[in-house]
């Protein structure tokens, strides 16, 4: 009797268990859920206020967050006619399409054949931008403003919202290739051929020479110059620390017997002149180091041709002596 009543209580106690795991994991999985669905709600309702002062942009994006938060189809028929109030048709077109797509798998079929109708309702307005490529390289890449153009849509009229656009096609070894259109509204057509790429100009190792004596070239004045300054200094501050130590010797009888009120004067004066070794030091330094990068920088192409020249011996006969 006492096992039975031992085994009973041990099957109570991980029945309670298993009870408290479940509501403890119910009580961390709801306040999460519930949060994302409060913040979608909130965005939503925070996007149609938005909406009804004509903050179209304002409201776009908080219909766009709202669906982040919380995919729904109210969301996205709201920022749909969100687009078509800011005149970006072709935004509202596909955004009108992807909501009845999702009415749809919800089964919600009244929002399906709304969001449909308006789809099929806005598509005559949309314009259109068809990019003719010309003998594609390899590795082409197309953007419309930023946004990659995939290859199968080369000569297709694709629907795109009325306004500024950009067009930029590159390919390794070839120049950039960039162009602008603008495109109006209500059924607007452009045809924007991108021309076969020019390839892209070689550095020959001329140019590359060019540079590097160019660069050795400036540096070295720029070091030079700069220990010139440095030296300039130092010769500043040691003309300044001779005149101020042959005047303390003349006011205290030599620098030796400098004492009692003179400390700080004698102290400033060996500063000034530890300021001026150093000055001499670094500038010399500097002056020798763009001495050494002015030897270093290959001669102009002016220098190599005279210096290349070889001379020349031509025969002469005078009235009493001949020679070369």
């Amino acid at each position: 009797m006492a096992h039975r009543l031992l085994v009973f209580r041990a099957h109570l106690l991980r029945v309670a268990c298993r009870l408290a795991v479940v509501c403890l994991l119910g009580a961390v999985a709801v306040p999460a859920w519930a949060g994302d669905k409060a913040a979608a709600e909130s965005l939503f309702q925070d996007g149609k206020s938005a909406m009804d002062q004509g903050r179209y942009e304002q409201a776009c994006g908080l219909f766009a967050a709202s669906f982040d938060a919380e995919p729904s189809v109210g969301a996205l028929l709201n920022l749909a006619r969100c687009h078509q109030q800011r005149g970006k048709t072709a935004s509202a077109w596909a955004v009108f399409n992807d909501a009845a797509a999702m009415a749809a798998r919800a089964g919600q079929h009244k929002r399906e054949s709304g969001a449909h109708r308006y789809a099929v309702k806005l598509e005559p307005q949309l314009s259109k931008i068809t990019l003719m490529v010309e003998s594609p390289p390899e590795g082409l890449e197309v953007t419309r403003n930023g946004q990659l153009v995939t290859a199968g849509s080369y000569g297709l009229a694709l629907p795109v919202d009325p306004g500024d656009h950009e067009i930029v096609a590159t390919a390794p070894g070839y120049q950039r290739w960039t162009t602008s259109v603008t495109v109006g509204a209500n059924a607007d057509r452009q045809t924007i051929s991108i021309p076969a790429l020019q390839p892209a100009a070689e550095v020959s190792p001329d140019d590359v020479a060019a540079g590097q004596s160019s660069g050795l070239l400036v540096g070295g004045l720029a070091v030079a110059g700069f220990g010139v300054a440095v030296l300039s200094v130092g010769i500043g501050f040691g003309v300044w620390s001779w005149v101020a130590r042959n005047d303390l010797e003349d006011d205290c009888g030599g620098v030796k017997s400098c004492t009692g009120g003179w400390e700080d004067e004698l102290a400033s004066i060996r500063l000034t002149a530890d300021i001026s070794t150093a000055a001499f030091v670094i500038g010399s330094t500097a002056l020798a180091g763009g001495a050494v990068m002015l030897l270093l920088s290959p001669s102009s192409p002016t220098d190599e041709d005279s210096g290349d020249a070889t001379a020349a011996f031509t025969p002469w006969v005078g009235p009493e002596n001949a020679g070369l």
